[in-house]
């Protein structure tokens, strides 16, 4: 800790499927209490500064991690059909409580901005990193198909955070 703020290590991994073909990765990010990324690790390269924190944010939305909890991405959890509770998860050393966000049944299918999603697996947990006023998606599961009215995309992924310890 440097004058008040934390320092927190942040581990995801995404298991997904691309056109059918399934891959994983890894990343590393290190965000401070007041949600400054402060460097990110991918693909065997540590970036740091302003290009750290587009990277992090840009490997998160991706994932549709970080894009879930923008205002235009709302609807997922408002859905009619989706559910809340509060519950707490341990990730390595830290234990947080998290909204979790389940579909009650399935198919789902929530349409909105244009696109019809229908999704065939939903599970999302979220919450406040301890101490901090940074907000994770640590546990997201989404499969299913999104339409528009020129395309439709398969999506099919696993993204979680394995680990998050104060630095």
């Amino acid at each position: 800790m440097v004058s008040g703020v934390t320092v927190y290590k942040v581990e995801f991994t995404e298991n997904a499927t691309n056109e059918g073909t399934p891959y994983s990765v890894s990343a590393t990010g290190w965000v401070d209490s007041n949600g400054n990324v402060l460097a990110f690790y991918f693909e065997g390269q540590n970036i740091t500064g302003p290009q750290a924190e587009s990277d992090f944010f840009t490997f998160s939305s991706a994932f549709y991690v970080q894009a879930i909890f923008t205002s235009e991405f709302q609807f997922f959890l408002n859905a009619a059909g989706v559910t809340s509770s509060t519950t707490s998860v341990t990730l390595g050393p830290t234990t947080m409580q998290v909204t979790d966000y389940q579909a009650s049944s399935l198919p789902l299918t929530i349409s909105a901005c244009g696109y019809s999603f229908t999704l065939t697996s939903f599970s999302l947990e979220a919450g406040t990193i301890p101490g901090s006023s940074v907000n994770v998606v640590v546990y997201l599961n989404m499969a299913g198909t999104q339409t528009s009215s020129s395309s439709n995309v398969s999506v099919d992924m696993v993204v979680k955070v394995t680990s998050l310890t104060k630095a």
